[in-house]
């Protein structure tokens, strides 16, 4: 069947088609037996089946399909039995919180950032940052040194571990830009302009 079929079929079954295919004579067909299946007495119907549940349920007893159950509590024992409950439930959940709080401080992992000193970073003032920045980066560069620029806030900046001991051609590069030697090897440039 397809798109057109099945709407035909389903306003044929709602009484609202009058198209004569396949699929539309067999929804009147099957709108007809349901609507000529009239329920004479419902509590007959009822009780017909109470009967049938009963025969059912002693027969598979009697197989050993299911064992005799218990009769059924009422609504206000469950309730009572709900409300027992409650404590319990309670507490399980502030356990399981607890626990899951405490295994996320255990296992978070730890960021551990290294801070530097203001006094540890020079700065040095130029009409360009970028364009310092670059030529610094290269100058220290072509002596061997691995320089890494970066920007941060609009301020460009270079950061580089110096060989130790320090070479001739490295001090020469940073007494070009009057930048003093860093006692650790590690250095630190922020370029700004001029205020």
């Amino acid at each position: 069947m397809n798109a057109q079929d099945d709407q035909e079929w389903l306003d044929a079954l709602a009484g609202r088609e009058h198209a004569d295919s396949a699929a539309a004579r067999e929804a009147r067909n099957l709108r007809a037996a349901v609507r000529a299946r009239t329920v004479s007495d419902v509590s007959e119907i009822a009780a017909e089946d109470a009967t049938r549940e009963a025969s059912l349920i002693a027969r598979a007893e009697r197989e050993g399909l299911i064992s005799h159950s218990p009769p059924q509590l009422s609504v206000d024992k469950e309730r009572h039995d709900a409300r027992r409950q409650w404590p319990r439930l309670a507490a399980a959940a502030a356990i399981a919180c607890f626990a899951i709080g405490l295994a996320w401080l255990a296992y978070r992992p730890v960021e551990l950032d290294t801070v530097r000193g203001p006094d540890e970073i020079v700065r040095v003032e130029s009409e360009n940052p970028l364009a310092l920045k670059e030529r610094l980066i290269d100058e220290l560069r072509s002596t061997g040194v691995d320089a890494v620029g970066y920007e941060m806030l609009g301020r460009h900046g270079i950061d580089a571990d110096l060989p130790q001991p320090i070479p001739a051609a490295v001090r020469q590069v940073l007494a070009r830009y009057g930048i003093p030697v860093p006692a650790d090897g590690i250095l630190r440039v922020e370029i700004v302009e001029p205020d």
